[in-house]
């Protein structure tokens, strides 16, 4: 008889831990998945966020890049009149000041490509 006592009493208590084990477990699970869904959330919104940021950098681009090819003409006629200018021969070889403005102008193209 003390054998099953004691046997039913260990049950019990085994019983008990069991289920505080479990609730403690099962309250650590809960704090995890709420950590889990918070840290989610917030990859999601920097990947929306990464997206729209890169979206507008592609537009910056395409805009900077058509721009740069709105100086190819005025770099070539730059370049060509200095060309034009530079084969002049005696006293029509001048540095005036529409060569100095044309200089200026190959300058900034240069340094833009």
């Amino acid at each position: 008889m003390q054998v099953r006592n004691a046997s039913s009493d260990v049950i019990k208590e085994t019983e008990a831990l069991t289920l505080r084990t479990q609730s403690a477990n099962t309250k650590r699970l809960s704090e995890r998945l709420h950590d889990i869904n918070y840290w989610k959330s917030e990859l999601q919104r920097e990947i929306t966020d990464v997206i729209a940021e890169t979206d507008i950098l592609c537009q910056q681009k395409l805009r900077l890049e058509n721009a740069l090819r709105a100086t190819e003409i005025p770099l070539h006629i730059a370049t060509d009149n200095l060309h034009c200018r530079q084969r002049r021969q005696g006293i029509d070889l001048v540095q005036d000041e529409v060569e100095i403005n044309l200089l200026k102008v190959r300058s900034h193209s240069t340094v833009l490509s």
